[in-house]
């Protein structure tokens, strides 16, 4: 290695890890460097309040709260949202997705040409919105796009969808209400 990228790089003295020669707290293990001592998780201290034993204050030589943990509101608390996006979910939000991209299309098409698709705007979007809704409150990965994550281009385009798949609702929705208007108006100009 040159010796200005070695000059560059440190390591730490608990574990050995490769450091930048600015680097405060290793991330292998949580060693403070100016410290000189490791900090304890944001876990760790979530586990203790558990215990619901007052944690002691930190001794010379012990670990204390890690200010560059996550905070608490950050992990969710929620089984059913942690779970691991399996391939059959993700296919199933990939479905999703494309159905909410053709919405544009299907009113366009409605409006110009015919109608005829428009009864079938609301019971088929609302029903794609729950599924939607169903799928972002299970996966974490879903919920929070992660550039970081496999499925983190599929979750940014999936929570773009929710927009459209609103709007595919709403104008069912506004069909079936000028519909009744209309059939309204004429039930009454009969008499």
């Amino acid at each position: 290695m040159s010796e200005a990228v070695s000059s560059l790089i440190k390591t730490c003295p608990e574990c050995d890890a490769s450091l930048a020669s600015n680097a405060i707290l290793c991330v292998q293990c949580g060693y403070h460097l100016q410290l000189q001592r490791h900090l304890r998780t944001q876990i760790e201290l979530e586990a203790e309040s558990d215990l619901q034993t007052p944690a002691p204050e930190p001794q010379s030589g012990e670990t204390e709260l890690n200010p560059y943990a996550p905070p608490l509101s950050a992990q969710s608390n929620d089984p059913q949202r942690n779970l691991d996006l399996n391939e059959a979910d993700a296919n199933w939000a990939r479905v999703l997705v494309s159905d909410a991209e053709l919405m544009p299309w299907l009113l366009v098409t409605s409006l110009c040409c015919c109608a005829i698709p428009m009864p079938f705007m609301l019971p088929y979007y609302a029903y794609r919105l729950a599924n939607w809704t169903k799928l972002d409150s299970m996966f974490a990965d879903l919920h929070s796009p992660n550039s970081f994550s496999p499925h983190g281009r599929l979750a940014t385009e999936f929570q773009d969808a929710r927009i459209r798949l609103i709007l595919g609702t709403g104008f069912g929705a506004f069909f079936y209400a000028v519909a009744f208007v209309i059939g309204l108006i004429k039930l009454l100009d009969v008499k």
